[in-house]
């Protein structure tokens, strides 16, 4: 019976040692994954928090700071919708006919 219980503490020793390992690698793989995957959207979100309150400023301004916007819808009223992505990053700025900023139309942030 004790050379049993011995093999069974053996065995579960060495299915540790080899599990171990693997769960941790596996966890650092998917921090480093997690991290270069979002980090083009953080840089996004850094530059428009950079910018403070953008009422006001002009599409150009913005452009030259932040980057071309990946996608634009015509409003009737002349205005536009402007909208920058990144992966785990979005922003919409409402644009009236003049190209100045109105407002943030929406902005959402992967945590």
């Amino acid at each position: 019976m004790n050379s049993y219980i011995n093999y069974l503490e053996i065995r579960t020793k060495i299915i540790l040692m080899q599990i171990i390992p693997i769960v941790l690698g596996g966890l650092f793989l998917y921090l480093i994954i997690h991290f270069v995957v979002r980090m083009p959207g953080y840089a996004l979100a850094k530059k428009f928090k950079a910018l403070g309150n953008m009422n006001g400023m002009q599409l150009n301004q913005l452009v030259s700071k932040v980057g071309k916007y990946s996608a634009i819808r015509n409003l009737p009223d002349g205005g536009k919708v402007c909208v920058w992505q990144a992966t785990g990053y979005m922003i919409s700025l409402v644009i009236d006919k003049d190209d100045k900023v109105l407002k943030i139309g929406s902005e959402v942030a992967a945590k």
